[in-house]
């Protein structure tokens, strides 16, 4: 008896695993257009993030992420950076000075920023 209940049991949990290897737990897989891997200095104007960027360096300026733009920081923004609604950021970095966020999609932080603001519609 106990030998059948541990083969239905055995049975069930192979079911299960069966189900589950259908589903994807890991991140969409981003395709960024842009790289910068290096020292990009924007202090005239803003720089304006419009197609899927992943910076591993340094942005002296202020950074603005648009709408269905994906920004992947593994670096630094020497100034501000603007979320615009409906923008992705993905953050394992620093901001020097403000994070303004006006209803990004995405925004994970693993990194450190001076100040963090959320403006609400």
């Amino acid at each position: 008896m106990r030998f059948k209940k541990l083969i239905i049991c055995l049975c069930g949990i192979l079911v299960f695993l069966t189900m589950l290897s259908g589903i994807s737990l890991a991140e969409e897989e981003i395709v960024y257009d842009q790289v910068i891997s290096n020292v990009l200095v924007s202090d005239t104007s803003d720089y304006v993030v419009s197609t899927n960027t992943q910076v591993t360096g340094i942005i002296v300026g202020n950074v603005i992420v648009n709408s269905g733009a994906y920004l992947k920081l593994d670096g630094i923004i020497n100034g501000n950076l603007t979320l615009e609604a409906g923008s992705n950021f993905i953050f394992n970095g620093i901001v020097v000075k403000e994070v303004i966020d006006n209803g990004a999609s995405t925004y994970i932080n693993n990194g450190i920023i001076q100040h963090y603001v959320e403006i609400e519609e």
